[in-house]
């Protein structure tokens, strides 16, 4: 899967709509995936932007121990492609 966010993003994201490139069965299949289509609430870049290091590490760490918001929706998003990816769910 070769993704490409329309904020420019090099991963899904939930600003926008996300252009995909899905390789399967030796067919590559090329879709838009908008967080509204996977029930995730969208967000403007400047909540997903990240600052030094260490807070970007205690934010890893909140978002890990269940704390809600935009960055919990984008872990989510990417976690459930790289399930897909892997085979472990149908879409």
């Amino acid at each position: 899967m070769v993704v490409h966010g329309s904020d420019g993003a090099d991963e899904l994201t939930l600003t926008g709509p996300t252009q995909v490139w899905e390789a399967k069965d030796g067919a590559v299949t090329a879709y838009e995936i908008r967080p509204e289509d996977v029930a995730l609430e969208p967000c403007s870049l400047d909540d997903l932007r990240g600052g030094v290091a260490e807070e970007n590490a205690e934010t890893m760490l909140r978002v890990l121990g269940g704390e809600l918001g935009p960055l919990h929706r984008a872990v989510a998003l990417s976690a459930g492609a790289g399930m897909l990816v892997a085979g472990t769910v149908p879409t």
